[in-house]
C-alpha cells in the first residue's frame, strides 16, 4: 500500500501570529494583546515601547505600578536610559487608576475629560515628537472591575482620538477575563475597536512549530463547528418545550379561576393573570413574596400550610386575602401539594373569590359600625327636618345624647341667624343634589358654637324615592382658627420682607458708595506715589553715574537696591493704577479678531520670539465680543507669564487655541511651565497673590487679578487647570462675536 505525502505549506511565525515587537506596527495602529502572564506581557510592552524610544518617538505608559516598574526595568536591559528620556520629556509614566479617576463620571469614560485628561497628553507629546507610541492599561483595570460597556467606550474614544492625532496605541487584557460563553460578544466588540488583534502567548509560544500551530487552528475550528451544532441541536429541542409551555401556559392564564404555586417555605412561585386582577398586585409585587404577606388572617394561614405539609387535600378552604388598593376578598381555596419522590415541590392552589356573597350578608352590620366609629358626627332626618338617627361622633360634638335628640327638629343645632339655610338645603335634596363642604356655624348643648363642614346626601328607599337626608359634619373650628393665624401670619411677613428689601436697598448704596471712594482713593494714592518713587530711583541712579567712582562697594550696594526697590515700586504702582482704571472706566463691547489681535501681541514682545520662546497658535481663533484694550492687558499677562514661570534651562512652549464652551468661546493659553497646584489655584487671581518665591520670579501679585477683572468686565470669566505637574492651562471666556 502506497502513502501519498501531502505538502504542508510553510508559513512564518509573523503570520501564524503578529508580533508587537514595535518595528512593524504602523504610527496609527490601535492594537490589542491578549496575554496569559504578566512576564509575557512586560516583554511585548517593553519591544514595543522600546523600538520607538530608540528610533527618537515619544512614549506614553499609563499602567499600574507593578507594569510600570517591570517595564521601566525591561527597557533599560535594551539599553534605553529611562532617566534621560523622561528628563527630555520623551517618556511619560502615568499611573492607570488615578487617570482614569479624572474622567470616570457614573461607572462611564466622560467624552470631554477623557479630552482633557488624555487627550492633552497626547497633543503635547505628538506637537515634540515625529511619532508617538502609547500603551494604555486603563481598560483592563474596567474590565476587571466588571465595566465591560465603560471599557468597550473607552476604546471607542481612544479611536476618535486616533482621528485626531497621528499615534501608535498597545492595549492588553488578560486572557483569564473572557472565560464562559457569555463573555463572547464583548470579546468580539473589542476585537472590532482594534485594528491588529495578537493572541496570548500559548499560541504562539516559541517552541510550537508552524505546523503545530497550524494544528492547533485545526482543533478549535473543530470545536468551534461541534460547539455550533450542539446548539442548533438545543434550539430545536428548546423551541418544542417552549411552544408545550406556551399551549399550557396559555390554557392556565386563560382560565378565569385564580390559581397560584407556594413553595415549601410559603413563598409565592406563580400565579396566573386571573389571581393577579383579583387582588390587584402586578407580577412583581407578588412573586417571590411570602404567601402569609396577603392572608388578612395569619392563623388561618398557617393552619393551611401546616395541613398541606403533613399532605392533605383542602377543599372549599374560607380564607380573607388582602388586595393592592387595601380592600380584603373573602375566597374558598382548594389545593393540594406535588411531591416528587418524597420532596415538596409546590402547591396547586386554586382560589374563588367570594366577597360578594359574604358582602351582603355584612353590609349591615359593617355600616352600623363605621357610623358609630366615625369621628365625624353622622345625622339622618326626614324631609320635615326631623331628626332620625344620631352617632357617638354627634354626641362627642354636640353634647346631646341619642335619647335627647333623636324626635327634635334638626333647628335645636342652628343658631337663630342661620335659620334660613335649612329651607334651601332641603329644596337641594328634593331635588336629588349633593351639598359637599358646605361651611356653616352651629350650636352645642351649651349654647357655645361651633364651626363645622357640612356634607348633605339625599336617602331613598327601596323604590328610588326620596324620603330624607344624611349629613355628615366636621367641626373645622381648629382649622378655621389656624387659617385665620397663618393669613395673619402672610400679612406680617409680607411687612417684614418689605422692610427688609428696604434695608438692603440702603446697605447696598451705602456699600456701593464706600467702593466708589476706596476705588478713587485707591487711584489717587497709586496717581501720587509715582512721583516720589520715581525721583528716589532717579537721584539714586545720579548718584551711581556722578559719583560711583567715591563710593564703596558698600554704598554701591545699598544705592542698586534703592534702584531696584523704586523700579519694582513703580511697576506695583502702575499695575494698581491699570486694576483701578478696569473698575472706573466705562467700556465698550465689540468684536474683536482673537486670531489679529493674538498674533500682534506676541510679535510686540522680545521674550516670545522663536529664539527665546515656542509660541504655537492653533487653527484660526474665533471672535468675541470684548473690550479691544481690555482684552490686549488680559492676553498680554498671560503669555508673560507663560514665557516666564518656566524651571530654570527650560524652553517656553506655549499653544494657544480657541474652542465652543456652550453659548461662549473660550481662549486657551497652555504652557509647559512649573504648574500650580491645585490646592493654591483658588487664591491665584487675588490682588497681591504670588505663589512661587520672588526671588525665583519677578512679579507684582496684580497681573492675574487684572486678568480676572477685565474678564469680568467684559461680562466674562478667567480660570486655570493646572495638575502642579505638567505645565497650567489658563483660560478666558467670552461671548461670541456674531460674524466670527
Amino acid at each position: 500500500m502506497t502513502t501519498k505525502t501531502l505538502a504542508t505549506p510553510t508559513l512564518s511565525s509573523a503570520q501564524l501570529a503578529p508580533s508587537a515587537d514595535g518595528h512593524d506596527i504602523l504610527d496609527s495602529d490601535h492594537l490589542v494583546q491578549f496575554y496569559e502572564t504578566d512576564t509575557f506581557l512586560v516583554e511585548s510592552v517593553s519591544k514595543f515601547m522600546g523600538a520607538g524610544l530608540g528610533t527618537g518617538q515619544g512614549g506614553i505608559v499609563i499602567a499600574t505600578a507593578a507594569h510600570r516598574e517591570a517595564l521601566e526595568a525591561r527597557l533599560r536591559t535594551q539599553g534605553i536610559d529611562i532617566a534621560g528620556v523622561k528628563a527630555r520629556g520623551q517618556f511619560l509614566s502615568l499611573d492607570a487608576a488615578e487617570t482614569l479617576s479624572k474622567f470616570m463620571v457614573n461607572g462611564s469614560p466622560d467624552p470631554e475629560r477623557f479630552q482633557k485628561v488624555i487627550g492633552s497628553v497626547i497633543a503635547r507629546m505628538s506637537s515634540r515628537h515625529t511619532g508617538l507610541r502609547a500603551f494604555g492599561e486603563m481598560v483592563a483595570l474596567l474590565w476587571a472591575d466588571g465595566s465591560g460597556d465603560a471599557a468597550i467606550r473607552l476604546e471607542q474614544l481612544w479611536n476618535e482620538l486616533a482621528e485626531e492625532y497621528s499615534f501608535s496605541l498597545f492595549c492588553a487584557y488578560p486572557m483569564n477575563g473572557f472565560g464562559g460563553t457569555a463573555n463572547g460578544e464583548a470579546f468580539a466588540h473589542i476585537c472590532h475597536e482594534h485594528s491588529l488583534v495578537l493572541p496570548a502567548e500559548s499560541y504562539g509560544a516559541a517552541n510550537r512549530t508552524a505546523d503545530e500551530r497550524l494544528r492547533n487552528i485545526a482543533c478549535l475550528q473543530q470545536k468551534a463547528n461541534s460547539l455550533e451544532a450542539e446548539i442548533e441541536k438545543r434550539k430545536c429541542v428548546e423551541a418544542d418545550l417552549r411552544r408545550s409551555k406556551e399551549e399550557l401556559t396559555t390554557f392556565i392564564e386563560n382560565i378565569s379561576l385564580g390559581l397560584h404555586w407556594v413553595g415549601a417555605d410559603g413563598v409565592i412561585l406563580w400565579a396566573n393573570a386571573a389571581e393577579y386582577e383579583m387582588l390587584g398586585y402586578t407580577r412583581e409585587e407578588y412573586i417571590g413574596h411570602s404567601i402569609t404577606e396577603f392572608h388578612a388572617d395569619r392563623e388561618v394561614i398557617e393552619d393551611i400550610l401546616n395541613r398541606l405539609n403533613r399532605g392533605e387535600k383542602l377543599h372549599n378552604q374560607e380564607a380573607r386575602l388582602k388586595c393592592k388598593d387595601g380592600s380584603i376578598k373573602t375566597v374558598l381555596i382548594d389545593s393540594s401539594v406535588l411531591w416528587e419522590n418524597g420532596r415538596f415541590v409546590h402547591t396547586q392552589c386554586f382560589t374563588r373569590d367570594i366577597t360578594e356573597q359574604k358582602l351582603a350578608e355584612k353590609t349591615g352590620r359593617l355600616y352600623a359600625a363605621i357610623v358609630e366609629s366615625s369621628e365625624d358626627a353622622i345625622i339622618s332626618k326626614d324631609l320635615n327636618g326631623i331628626i332620625n338617627s344620631w352617632n357617638a361622633g354627634a354626641q362627642r360634638m354636640f353634647g346631646y345624647t341619642a335619647s335627647e335628640i333623636i324626635g327634635k327638629p334638626i333647628l335645636v343645632l342652628i343658631p337663630p341667624d342661620h335659620y334660613n339655610e335649612e329651607p334651601n338645603i332641603v329644596d337641594r335634596i328634593r331635588r336629588g343634589q349633593r351639598i359637599e363642604h358646605y361651611e356653616t356655624i352651629r350650636r352645642r348643648k351649651d349654647g357655645s358654637l361651633i364651626e363645622i363642614s357640612l356634607t348633605v346626601s339625599p336617602v331613598k328607599n327601596a323604590a328610588g324615592q326620596i324620603i330624607g337626608a344624611s349629613k355628615i359634619v366636621r367641626d373645622i373650628t381648629e382649622q378655621k382658627r389656624n387659617e385665620r393665624a397663618l393669613t395673619e401670619a402672610h400679612l406680617q411677613l409680607a411687612k417684614a420682607k418689605d422692610e427688609l428689601e428696604l434695608r438692603v436697598q440702603e446697605r447696598t448704596s451705602s456699600l456701593r458708595e464706600a467702593i466708589t471712594q476706596m476705588e478713587e482713593f485707591s487711584y489717587s494714592v497709586s496717581h501720587d506715589l509715582r512721583a516720589p518713587v520715581r525721583a528716589m530711583r532717579c537721584y539714586a541712579e545720579v548718584l551711581l553715574e556722578d559719583y560711583g567712582e567715591r563710593l564703596d562697594d558698600h554704598a554701591k550696594k545699598y544705592l542698586d537696591r534703592i534702584v531696584s526697590g523704586g523700579t519694582r515700586m513703580d511697576r506695583l504702582i502702575e499695575d494698581i493704577l491699570t486694576y483701578s482704571r478696569l473698575n472706573r472706566r466705562e467700556i465698550q463691547l465689540q468684536p474683536v479678531a482673537l486670531d489679529r489681535l493674538v498674533r500682534e501681541i506676541v510679535q510686540q514682545y522680545p521674550e516670545m520670539r522663536s529664539a527665546r520662546a515656542e509660541i504655537v497658535i492653533q487653527g484660526k481663533l474665533l471672535s468675541v465680543i470684548g473690550h479691544e484694550p481690555s482684552l490686549t492687558q488680559a492676553i498680554s499677562n498671560l503669555l508673560n507669564n507663560a514665557v516666564k514661570f518656566v524651571a530654570s534651562g527650560v524652553t517656553p512652549r506655549v499653544r494657544i487655541r480657541t474652542e465652543r464652551r456652550d453659548d461662549q468661546v473660550r481662549l486657551w493659553i497652555e504652557d509647559n511651565g512649573i504648574g500650580i497646584k491645585p490646592e493654591y489655584q483658588h487664591r491665584l487671581f487675588g490682588m497681591f497673590e504670588r505663589i512661587h518665591p520672588e526671588k525665583s520670579y519677578e512679579g507684582t501679585g496684580i497681573g492675574l487679578a487684572i486678568v480676572r477683572k477685565a474678564a469680568e468686565r467684559m461680562g466674562g470669566k478667567a480660570g486655570v487647570e493646572s495638575d502642579g505637574l505638567t505645565g497650567s492651562n489658563f483660560w478666558i471666556q467670552l461671548p461670541p462675536a456674531t460674524n466670527p
